[in-house]
């Protein structure tokens, strides 16, 4: 070898490789299960934050949606009221000339003509 050359060695950094090379056991025997360090509340805290945030969404959107559809029958009944209420106009307009002829009628002094043949 070399003496420019430094060798350097790599320790490993996992608590189960530490635990095996004291106990002088093999690695593939521990009891102890490997656990991903850093998993904590942290996530679990976030996926319960989005199933509430989901869940306030949904509300809304359904509350709108409610209210769109009274909005819609409100317009419905309105537009059939409106359709009633020409309809009215118009009888009472024939109401009023009907009215109007038995007038014409009474002040020329006419006569009605029973059979015209």
């Amino acid at each position: 070898m070399p003496k420019n050359r430094i060798n350097v060695y790599r320790r490993p950094s996992c608590d189960v490789y530490r635990r095996a090379r004291k106990t002088k056991t093999n690695i593939q025997k521990t009891s102890m299960p490997l656990v991903a360090r850093g998993f904590g509340a942290g996530p679990l805290l976030m996926v319960v934050a989005f199933v509430m945030l989901s869940g306030f969404y949904l509300h809304t959107v359904n509350a709108n949606v409610v209210r769109g559809e009274r909005v819609n029958e409100i317009d419905r009944a309105i537009s059939e009221l409106a359709l009633q209420q020409e309809e009215l106009r118009i009888e009472v307009a024939q109401v009023r000339a009907g009215g109007h002829i038995d007038d014409v009628v009474a002040r020329y002094e006419m006569e009605r003509v029973i059979d015209p043949t």
